[in-house]
């Protein structure tokens, strides 16, 4: 009797590892469909991934535990431990065990002094192996209810699927008049190259690449396939204007500073880039009295594409009569605003500064703005 209940325990926490198998994919993905429901930003959603990771790795841990009391003492045991010897040469006991350990070694591959240690990079590409051996793993383990790792295999097929088409949207089209029709990548020119407060080098760099409804605050992954074909970083432009874009980039250790050595050694030709996205949702409120933007080093890049977007709607505003939120305003469509940019210094800094008195020009008399550039570290007084 014991063993019955406890088997029948043990399925059920495994049928439910299954079944969450699925979502936790879902939430980890860029095309996420709660982000499109909700529009809460994709990024907010890996928290519940890595929560509900956990979950389904002391799921089937106590599945295991369970099966192997089930095997090893409630089951003939006259003839232990023959008899578990015996059950651990079934092909459901072998995969089941290597779905476990290849889960364990998942969970251990996302603690922070881990990823710390072998970069994330690595962290990334051997998430994504082991997540694949493990869906093989559940598969191997129980073919009965392999229709949930049909599930979790489709979504990640969706996901990839729709990111190609991304980068389709953005660079298919007429290569030149000899080549025909194809996949084009952009090319990034330096514009500006520095050392920041902090002696690391930044990078500006210019693009031409159309993107599909793009919103200030939003931001796009790159690829550098002259630097790593496989890699792809999450970058906001300083500047969208038309096909024309601008990014603010600061060279640390892996991909970043290869890029800043590969514009070093150019030679004037570009590099070339693959952009997938945007991403995001819009940030700004506009129907708000005051903003307040706030960046550090080459954080500006979010900030300043949020500061043009509020003149030019200010701008916009006073020529309809109406708030940037389609109401009505006061004053010939212009309240008194004030935005606020504060940033500290950075390799980008001259090019930014140059931008943002850009936007000041077309601000209209009765705005106000102030823009505040710092340099060297902050320093927060203590609170008595």
């Amino acid at each position: 009797m014991k063993h019955t209940e406890l088997g029948w325990w043990s399925n059920r926490v495994g049928s439910l590892a299954f079944a969450l198998t699925p979502l936790t994919l879902v939430l980890s993905m860029r095309e996420n469909i709660f982000s499109l429901i909700t529009a809460i930003p994709y990024q907010h959603f890996n928290f519940m991934h890595r929560m509900l990771g956990r979950v389904i790795f002391v799921q089937t841990l106590l599945h295991t535990i369970g099966w192997t009391i089930i095997q090893g003492r409630f089951y003939e045991p006259q003839t232990q431990p023959a008899y578990l010897g015996i059950q651990w040469k079934e092909r459901y006991y072998q995969w089941g065990f290597i779905a476990q350990m290849l889960l364990a070694f998942l969970w251990v591959g996302t603690l922070s002094p881990v990823v710390r240690r072998i970069g994330h990079e690595a962290f990334r590409k051997s998430h994504y192996t082991l997540g694949a051996l493990y869906l093989g793993g559940c598969w191997g383990h129980w073919p009965q209810m392999r229709e949930w790792m049909i599930a979790s295999i489709a979504v990640l097929f969706f996901d990839r699927g729709c990111r190609l088409l991304r980068m389709a949207l953005i660079h298919c089209g007429i290569k030149s008049a000899t080549s025909g029709f194809g996949f084009k990548s952009a090319v990034a020119e330096t514009i500006a190259a520095k050392s920041d407060a902090d002696g690391r080098n930044v990078v500006v760099l210019r693009l031409r690449a159309r993107p599909l409804d793009y919103a200030p605050g939003q931001h796009f992954f790159l690829t550098f396939p002259s630097i790593s074909l496989l890699q792809s970083h999450p970058f906001t432009p300083a500047v969208v204007n038309g096909d024309q874009q601008v990014y603010v980039i600061a060279g640390m250790a892996g991909e970043t500073g290869r890029l800043v050595e590969a514009t070093q050694t150019q030679n004037g030709e570009g590099i070339p880039v693959v952009l997938c996205g945007p991403y995001g949702r819009p940030v700004l409120d506009h129907g708000a009295e005051h903003f307040l933007l706030v960046a550090g080093g080459t954080g500006v890049s979010f900030t300043l594409p949020l500061l043009s977007d509020l003149v030019k709607t200010r701008v916009a505003g006073k020529r309809t009569g109406q708030n940037g939120d389609g109401t009505e305003g006061r004053s010939g469509g212009m309240q008194r605003r004030r935005e606020s940019l504060e940033g500290r210094g950075s390799g980008g800094r001259g090019y930014v500064l140059g931008q943002s008195l850009s936007v000041m020009r077309l601000c209209p008399p009765v705005s106000s703005i102030n823009v505040t550039m710092t340099q060297g570290k902050l320093s927060c007084p203590r609170a008595s």
